[in-house]
């Protein structure tokens, strides 16, 4: 019984996290993955809460929890960067087919620069001021020195 807990943790997760893409947070991907993170984290508390009554077991089905998540995470993440998968989605909605300058037009590495730039910018996390940009919100920042430290706890410093 008390391995579903995480597991229902996770359910939640990704039904809130869909449903608040699809209708409350209005197509905003990182705030619904934190949505459904933090809501599927409520549900998994309480039921934690009226299942366990060890430490032990509360402490174990948390940490199973966040790491759940993470994979979650990196699994919605895989489908929304990876060139493969993006290239896939283009030449799948394409009609014609994409002729060869057509496909290293759009993936240059200025033209990727230029899309996560744009992305950044879009979601505040980037600010350009007379051509230079500058970090905004650091809440990126603050995920990618989160996960930098775990990676370095988990990995005993072997990066």
């Amino acid at each position: 019984m008390r391995v579903i807990i995480p597991l229902a943790g996770l359910f939640f997760n990704i039904l809130l996290q869909i449903i608040s893409f699809k209708i409350i947070l209005n197509k905003s991907l990182l705030k619904s993955i934190c949505f459904g993170f933090l809501s599927g984290g409520v549900v998994f508390l309480i039921v934690e809460y009226l299942f366990n009554d060890k430490i032990g077991h509360v402490i174990c089905n948390v940490v199973i929890y966040i790491f759940l998540s993470y994979n979650y995470f990196h699994f919605i993440n895989l489908g929304e960067t990876a060139r493969r998968i993006r290239l896939l989605i283009e030449l799948k909605e394409s009609t014609d087919g994409l002729a060869i300058n057509e496909v290293l037009e759009r993936y240059n590495s200025k033209e990727i620069i230029r899309r996560r730039l744009d992305r950044l910018t879009k979601n505040g996390q980037v600010v350009s001021k007379s051509g230079r940009f500058y970090i905004d919100k650091p809440v990126m920042l603050i995920a990618a020195k989160a996960l930098s430290c775990l990676r370095i706890f988990l990995l005993a410093g072997r990066i």
